[in-house]
C-alpha cells in the first residue's frame, strides 16, 4: 500500500509542477520564417528590428509602475491593478459583513483610494478621541 501511494504522490507532484511551469518562449513567427517560404538570403536591412532597445520603454514602464510608492502601498494593502474603460484602477475583494462566503469588489482609482484612506483613518482617530474622556470617566 505504501509503495502505491508513494507513486500516487510523485506522479500528482510531477504532474502539478508541469501544471505551473511557465510555457515555453517562442519566438516571433515574423522573426524566424520557415526556410520553404523565406528567400535564401535575407539582407541585413530588410530584417525586422528585434533589438533589446524595442522592449526597452516596455520594461522602463513597468519597473516605474512597480517603483512607485503609492502603488506599492496599494499593493501592500491587497488592491491589484485592473483597467476599467481606458482608466487603471485598483480592486480588492472584500468579505462581507456577517456573511461567511459572499465578497463584494472595492475598485477606484489610487487618487479615490487614498481619499477614502484618510477619511477612514480620521473617522477612526476621532472616534478614539471621543472614548478616551468615556474612559477616563469610568476608572
Amino acid at each position: 500500500m505504501r509503495p502505491a501511494v508513494g507513486a500516487l504522490t510523485l506522479i500528482i507532484t510531477a504532474a502539478g509542477s508541469l501544471a505551473l511551469a511557465d510555457p515555453p518562449a517562442q519566438e516571433p513567427a515574423s522573426a524566424a520564417p520557415s526556410a520553404a517560404s523565406a528567400p535564401a538570403t535575407v539582407p541585413a536591412s530588410a530584417a525586422p528590428a528585434t533589438t533589446p532597445a524595442a522592449a526597452a520603454p516596455a520594461a522602463n514602464a513597468s519597473a516605474a509602475a512597480k517603483d512607485d510608492p503609492e502603488e506599492k502601498t496599494l499593493r501592500s494593502m491587497g488592491y491589484k491593478p485592473e483597467m476599467h474603460g481606458g482608466t487603471k484602477v485598483w480592486c480588492k475583494s472584500e468579505a462581507e459583513l456577517g456573511s461567511r462566503l459572499a465578497t463584494a469588489k472595492r475598485c477606484g482609482t489610487a487618487a479615490e483610494l487614498a481619499a477614502v484612506t484618510r477619511t477612514e483613518q480620521q473617522n477612526t482617530e476621532r472616534m478614539q478621541r471621543l472614548q478616551m474622556p468615556q474612559q477616563a470617566k469610568g476608572q
